[in-house]
């Protein structure tokens, strides 16, 4: 996991854009999925004695109000084709409730922007990404990006940040966010992706039809795994198919391991392994 900062200046117009994996020399983030005490102080006394230094002692870190911060998570997978695979489907996703689809880069990238929530979320394929944004990035770096799915959860506003720290210094701020680092990335990521097994459409009607005996039910997951495709986007499926039946629905889809976004025709593969698995 990997973290940039933003931070601006509260009395004038100075912006800081930080990588705290370069601060403690590491490619990791100041917190993996543990918390790390020492590699975040580490990064706070580093940052700090950068400021001080830069500005000649007439700053410090907590002068800036930290405005932002991305938190990645690189997902080693076996290969090009598995990456390619697994983007295909959170494609399919389409749009979540919350969230605004963003059009550009549809096919390789996908990308969601908060409706009010402040919080932005994008998975790609690392690769590409190096090839297309970074032509010239050394070999050493394109050989790590290869079956690398990325993900990314940015908080944009205060509203978001202060969602999960309540502390008045930056300094506290930072270290506060990067202890919950994994719990605002999977706080993001459950609300985006749904858990389970990835089949072909046929395959998940198959495995709806021989395990739920409750036939009112049945019919509903069999209509959404329907208009999922249809509708290219999971929370419009389920706004046609009737907001009260949507969380008895999931859970189903969740008790038998099932993802109800499925592959497309087009896809190579058969099945994909619950990708939360990886994650």
């Amino acid at each position: 996991m990997e973290s940039l900062l933003n931070i601006y200046g509260s009395t004038r117009k100075i912006r800081l854009i930080v990588t705290p994996g370069v601060l403690v020399n590491s490619g990791d983030l100041v917190a993996l999925w543990e918390p790390c005490e020492k590699k975040i102080s580490k990064m706070i006394r580093e940052l700090d004695d950068c400021i001080e230094r830069y500005f000649a002692n007439k700053h410090k870190l907590n002068d800036f109000k930290l405005s932002n911060i991305i938190i990645a998570k690189n997902t080693k997978l076996e290969s090009f084709e598995k990456v390619s695979a697994y983007l295909g489907f959170i494609i399919n996703i389409g749009r979540i409730k919350g969230f605004k689809r963003l059009s550009k880069n549809k096919a390789i990238r996908y990308e969601l922007v908060g409706v009010s929530n402040g919080i932005e979320f994008s998975a790609f394929n690392m690769e590409l990404d190096i090839k297309q944004s970074y032509p010239n990035a050394k070999n050493k770096v394109k050989k790590k990006a290869v079956g690398v799915l990325c993900f990314e959860i940015r908080l944009m506003t205060q509203k978001a940040i202060c969602k999960y720290t309540n502390k008045n210094k930056t300094s506290a701020m930072i270290i506060e966010l990067a202890e919950k680092c994994f719990e605002i990335f999977a706080n993001t990521v459950i609300k985006v992706i749904p858990y389970g097994d990835i089949y072909k459409k046929n395959k998940a009607v198959k495995i709806v039809e021989s395990n739920l005996k409750n036939t009112a039910i049945r019919r509903k997951m069999l209509r959404l795994l329907e208009l999922i495709p249809k509708k290219k986007s999971i929370y419009l499926a389920q706004k046609e198919l009737g907001s009260r039946y949507i969380d008895e629905v999931m859970a189903e889809f969740y008790d038998l391991k099932l993802s109800p976004v499925t592959l497309s025709k087009r896809q190579k593969l058969e099945f994909l392994e619950n990708l939360y698995n990886y994650l």
